[in-house]
């Protein structure tokens, strides 16, 4: 059909054609051509098309089709009495409202009789859409809407500048290529129709400035755990189904047990990286507990402290797996003062470094852990992005086969660190190379356990059982003659008796008599004393070396400036 045939319709019939597809026809010949009747117009502008979809529009359309079919196979009430006398042609239809007709005086309360709805201007919309879908035309919406349909399609919150999904279970944190990859999910054919990817950041940006979807941080959201059969509530101890009103952002891999089954395999474990201390025992149970729980009030860190092959890192890769991958961070705490590294605890429920090395730690990062575990709130940049800001959830669980030394005196960081001792190597041709995997197979009885030992932490104002040093496990009086050093024995001498001060003046000859007097039967010559000594005091408190006079008539002898002997609490020098 030509243009001008089809003018001629539309003038010999009760037909117009919209400006917009006239348009479409002078700007591409081969344009197509859609009929509407004036009333399928009329329709189109009251129904305001462009805040509905058309999907929306689809399902009122056949809800209310399938009401008036409903509505027209119910029968009309008759009156048995009078049937003899009724008349046998059959009533007229009452044409002026479509609803059932009322109930026989019988029934004391008749229904409210539902409201007549009237479709013949949804009648003409729906026409009018099948018109442009048959000719492949459908309008463009603008971001703004199809964000709004988005944000109807699952729950979800905005914390911060992250955009968190509901799975089911929990809060997921999404990246911004993982939210628009929903979008696209959800809304494919809008986001189609705009033609351009653009449209995907003004969405994304829409959601994530909707102030109905902000959520701030309360004390509420720090009652419940998510477990595959429920949350927990743990002030309380009961499990809840899940649902989307508790605002947790991680998972707990198992089921949860008010009486759990036995975990005999993780006993027997215990029972030989700590050999047979049940406190040792019952702290590690309360250090699984406090990971769990989304509770940062004991303000500390956990450290597995002690020699090679003796289950540190089986501990650590099972306290993993209790998680979801994307709810722990891998990070060395060395690297906590670089300039993005804060902004990768952000939604993260544990953070793990399993292999600390030996040289100290530096101020910033000391600072930065004090910041992170004291449940303050954290100032971050993130790379290509506004500075964020967040309260750290993490835990921290570092493990070390050397001392945990500072570069100077921390005492507050110090007390935050729970250390656990693992003084047993285990052979080789002792080891079992499957313990993980049995391990975790009692997941849910060992995490349904750690949770009980937790609630009983929280009795105790978080005060861990039992009383281990930091550090002590590497004492030459702890050790076994496999694995004594004598550089490590100058670590624990130089971190226990000394500390930082600005002027003051250690003689090394002072120090080797010292630490000879204290480790009895250790034999190490004063020059090599003096390099061990001076290489560690410099990394960790910075001092520096020099020749001082002892005494007025003496001669210069070596020295260290900026350390002085610790004294403690009783005024007796350590």
């Amino acid at each position: 059909m030509t243009y001008e045939e089809a003018e001629r319709k539309v003038r010999s019939e009760n037909c117009i054609l919209p400006s917009a597809i006239i348009k479409d026809k002078e700007d591409d010949p081969n344009a197509p051509i859609i009929f509407y009747t004036e009333e399928e117009m009329a329709a189109m502008k009251s129904e305001q098309m462009g805040e509905a979809t058309w999907q929306a529009i689809i399902r009122e359309m056949e809800r209310n089709e399938a009401e008036e079919k409903a509505a027209q196979c119910i029968p009309a009430p008759t009156n048995t009495a009078q049937n003899e006398t009724l008349s046998s042609v059959p009533a007229e239809p009452d044409t002026h409202m479509s609803v059932i007709p009322a109930p026989t005086a019988a029934v004391p309360h008749p229904p409210t009789p539902p409201v007549s709805v009237n479709t013949t201007p949804l009648r003409h919309v729906m026409s009018a859409i099948r018109k442009k879908e048959a000719a492949g035309i459908a309008e463009k919406r603008e971001p703004y809407d199809i964000a709004q349909d988005f944000m109807r399609s699952a729950p979800m919150r905005v914390y911060g500048e992250s955009i968190y999904f509901y799975t089911g279970k929990y809060y997921k944190k999404m990246s911004d290529a993982e939210v628009k990859r929903k979008i696209i999910e959800v809304c494919r054919m809008d986001v189609g129709r705009s033609g351009s990817s653009k449209c995907l950041a003004d969405i994304l940006n829409f959601i994530r400035y909707e102030p109905t979807l902000l959520w701030e941080p309360g004390n509420d959201d720090q009652r419940y755990i998510s477990f595959e059969n429920g949350v927990l509530n743990i002030d309380t101890g009961t499990l809840n189904s899940h649902d989307s009103i508790y605002f947790t952002t991680y998972h707990i891999s198992c089921r949860y047990y008010y009486d759990g089954p036995a975990s005999s395999v993780f006993e027997t474990f215990l029972r030989s990286v700590t050999g047979g201390d049940d406190a040792l025992v019952q702290r590690i149970y309360e250090m699984i507990g406090y990971i769990l729980a989304p509770d940062n009030h004991a303000k500390v860190l956990f450290l597995l402290q002690g020699c090679a092959n003796s289950g540190k890192s089986v501990l650590s890769a099972l306290k993993r797996r209790m998680f979801d991958e994307d709810a722990v961070s891998d990070m060395d705490i060395h690297g906590l003062s670089e300039r993005f590294a804060a902004s990768d605890l952000e939604g993260k429920a544990l953070c793990i470094s399993p292999d600390l090395p030996s040289e100290p730690l530096d101020a910033k990062s000391v600072s930065k852990l004090k910041q992170f575990t004291g449940n303050d709130i954290v100032s971050a940049d993130v790379k290509y992005k506004d500075r964020v800001k967040f309260q750290c959830k993490a835990k921290f669980l570092l493990a070390t086969n050397h001392p945990l030394l500072t570069r100077g005196s921390d005492e507050a960081f110090l007390k935050r660190v729970v250390v656990i001792p693992f003084c047993y190597s285990v052979p080789k041709e002792q080891q079992d190379f499957h313990l993980l995997e049995r391990l975790d197979a009692e997941r849910g009885a060992i995490v349904s356990k750690a949770i009980r030992a937790y609630f009983q932490l929280c009795n105790q104002h978080y005060r861990f059982s039992g009383s281990y040093r930091l550090n002590a496990v590497y004492s030459l009086q702890q050790q076994t003659a496999a694995n004594a050093s004598v550089e490590l024995t100058i670590y624990e001498y130089l971190h226990v008796s000394y500390e930082a001060q600005e002027g003051a003046v250690v003689f090394l000859e002072d120090a080797y008599a010292e630490f000879i007097q204290r480790y009895c039967g250790c034999s190490i010559a004063m020059p090599v004393f003096s390099k061990i000594m001076i290489q560690y005091a410099e990394e960790t408190y910075g001092a520096q070396q020099a020749r001082k006079r002892k005494s007025s008539g003496g001669n210069p002898i070596s020295c260290l400036i900026g350390l002085k002997r610790r004294v403690i609490e009783n005024n007796d020098i350590l």
